[in-house]
């Protein structure tokens, strides 16, 4: 659709120009051909102009997409999310989110359940452009959540549990996975460098041969199509839990983390991580 958008004005004008021959033709007397192999002309022109537009559209998509690459952020940093950022990346998913959003305040305490469950990604100018939670619950809300019977609202700051405990739980939470203006061609880069340092995250706390559960909530189309491009699969379905979400799991395993990592690439020329 882009594409043809973008090709819309020379579309227009071979239009345009293959109706004035033929106005031309009719005021000079001459009867122009009403129909080609039995098509009429009408249809004729509107199918050249749309394929000249598509053509020129295809065109000039592609330009956009090397001028978005070359003007792009080239550089990111991925560390402990600070208070001030936290606040941020709430306030940038709450109109997305509406009633599904955490109030600041609350996710602060969450924060300072676990400060290493908590990480932002900033580019070179320090813009932040990412956040993501992976954090363990206490065991009888997390099964709670599991089942469906709480909402995501319902966790509190003495339910998150330090990284110490975290690492040796089976089940760890996904929350809080932002990107700033994710639907463009620099939103999906910084989704790929998002999604890459999630894995570097768990590789550092959590190896790659843990056997552990990751569980995450689809709050919307974007991130339910982005859950099963991770080969995440549904838990426990959006009709039997309060929160009316899909919860998805996915088993962390060596195989499953190669995989990714694989259709990633390595980044890490482009994006420095500390722990």
């Amino acid at each position: 659709m882009n594409r043809m958008r973008a090709g819309l004005p020379a579309g227009v004008a071979v239009f345009l120009a293959l109706a004035t021959v033929e106005a031309l033709a009719l005021t000079t007397g001459i009867v122009p051909a009403r129909k080609l192999y039995g098509i009429p002309i009408v249809v004729v022109a509107l199918l050249v102009s749309l394929i000249v537009a598509y053509v020129r559209g295809r065109q000039k998509a592609l330009s956009l997409v090397v001028c978005s690459e070359l003007d792009s952020e080239s550089k990111y940093f991925c560390r402990r999310c600070s208070e001030a950022n936290l606040r941020e990346a709430t306030g940038i998913v709450q109109p997305i989110f509406g009633r599904d959003s955490i109030d600041a305040a609350v996710v602060e305490q969450w924060r300072l359940g676990n400060p290493q469950g908590f990480m932002e990604i900033v580019n070179e100018e320090n813009v932040l452009v990412g956040c993501f939670v992976v954090v363990g619950l206490e065991s009888s809300l997390m099964r709670q959540f599991k089942e469906g019977t709480v909402a995501e609202s319902a966790i509190l700051g003495r339910h998150v549990l330090p990284m110490s405990r975290t690492k040796r739980l089976t089940d760890i939470y996904i929350s809080g996975v932002m990107v700033r203006d994710s639907s463009d061609y620099l939103g999906a880069k910084r989704t790929r460098v998002l999604i890459w340092c999630m894995l570097k995250y768990l590789k550092h706390h959590f190896g790659v041969s843990s056997k552990k559960k990751l569980y995450a909530l689809a709050l919307n189309r974007e991130s339910e199509r982005m859950l099963k491009s991770l080969k995440f699969r549904v838990y426990s379905k959006s009709s039997s839990r309060v929160d009316k979400h899909n919860l998805y799991m996915i088993d962390y395993t060596k195989d499953q983390w190669e995989e990714v990592s694989r259709r990633l690439g390595d980044l890490s020329a482009m994006c420095k991580i500390s722990f």
